[in-house]
C-alpha cells in the first residue's frame, strides 16, 4: 500500500501532483501527471486491485467551500480511496487531504457513483465552455448512473437553466431536494431560478 502510493506520487517515479481541472479516467491521469481527488482515486484504485489490495472509492461529506469559476459558484466535492487490509486496519489514499475538521461524514462509494461523479464532472467543465450538449449529455449519464445522489440532480438543473429550460431546472432542482431534503445547492438555485 505504501509503496504504491509513493510511486505514483513520488518525484522519482510518477510524481502525480494535484490540480483541481485535471479530470480523466485511470489512462489519463497516468498520462498526464495530475490529477483531481476523482481522478486520483480512480488511479490508485484501479492500480491497488491489480496489485491485490481491497480498494474502494470513499465519499466525504465537507464543510461547505465554494469556488468561483466565471460567472458560476462551484461547491467543492471530495472524493478519496479507501483500502482495507484484511478486513483489521482502513487506509485512507488521498492526493489532497482534508483536515479531520473539514470533514462533516463519510461513506463508501461504489465503482458506479464514483463512474457517475465523473460524468458530473465533465458537465461541469462543459458547462464552464458553455457548451450545452455535451454538458446535457454527461449530466443526463451521471443521473441514469446515480438516480439518488441529489447533486448530480442540482448540476443537471443548472445545465437546464443555462440553456433556458426553466421547468426542467424546476424539476431537477426538486428532484434534488426529493432525495435530499437539505441539498442547499438546490434550495439556493432554486431560489435564482
Amino acid at each position: 500500500l505504501m509503496i504504491l502510493h509513493r510511486a505514483i506520487r513520488g518525484a522519482a517515479t510518477l510524481g502525480i501532483e494535484y490540480d483541481a481541472q485535471a479530470e480523466g479516467a485511470a489512462r489519463d491521469t497516468f498520462r498526464r501527471g495530475s490529477a483531481n481527488c476523482l481522478a486520483y482515486a480512480t488511479l490508485f484504485i484501479a492500480l491497488a486491485r491489480e496489485a491485490g489490495l481491497n480498494a474502494s472509492y470513499q465519499w466525504h461529506e465537507v464543510r461547505p467551500q465554494w469556488v468561483r469559476q466565471g460567472e458560476r459558484m462551484i461547491l467543492r466535492k471530495h472524493v478519496n480511496a479507501l483500502v482495507n487490509l484484511r478486513g483489521r486496519e482502513l487506509f485512507r489514499v488521498d492526493i489532497d487531504p482534508l483536515s479531520s475538521q473539514d470533514i462533516v461524514a463519510s461513506r463508501q462509494l461504489s465503482d458506479t457513483d464514483a463512474q457517475a461523479l465523473y460524468h458530473s464532472n465533465l458537465a461541469m467543465d462543459a458547462l464552464a465552455e458553455n457548451s450545452i450538449e455535451q454538458a446535457w449529455l454527461h449530466a443526463v449519464r451521471a443521473v441514469q448512473l446515480s438516480p439518488a445522489t441529489a447533486h448530480l440532480w442540482v448540476n443537471l438543473g443548472a445545465v437546464y437553466r443555462v440553456n433556458g429550460q426553466h421547468r426542467d431546472a424546476e424539476y431537477s432542482y426538486t428532484s434534488a431536494l426529493h432525495f435530499d431534503p437539505g441539498e442547499h445547492s438546490a434550495m439556493n438555485n432554486l431560489m435564482v431560478l
